[in-house]
């Protein structure tokens, strides 16, 4: 199950991952993303193969930044890659 968690777990980027200091500018819409804003917004949504949930963050620019995650039943995850 730890692994799986690492897999839907949008929230652990923010911390797990963190750059210490501001500079957002030369690191890319994803990652700046989640360091202005490091508290998403999470929405579940069940399916008939289990569940999609996303993080919505603030970006520093006014947007918003959706990371979606889907959850096969039983043991299967399709992580969001940045595009």
């Amino acid at each position: 199950m730890q692994g799986l968690e690492g897999e839907i777990d949008t929230a652990h980027i923010s911390f797990l991952h963190k750059w210490f200091d501001d500079d957002y500018a030369y690191k890319g819409a994803v990652t700046a993303s989640t360091q202005f804003d490091q508290a998403p917004r999470l929405t579940v949504q069940e399916t008939d193969y289990g569940f999609v949930y996303g993080g919505r963050r603030d970006t520093p620019d006014g947007l918003y930044l959706w990371r979606m995650t889907h959850w096969l039943v039983p043991t299967f995850a399709v992580v969001p890659y940045p595009a």
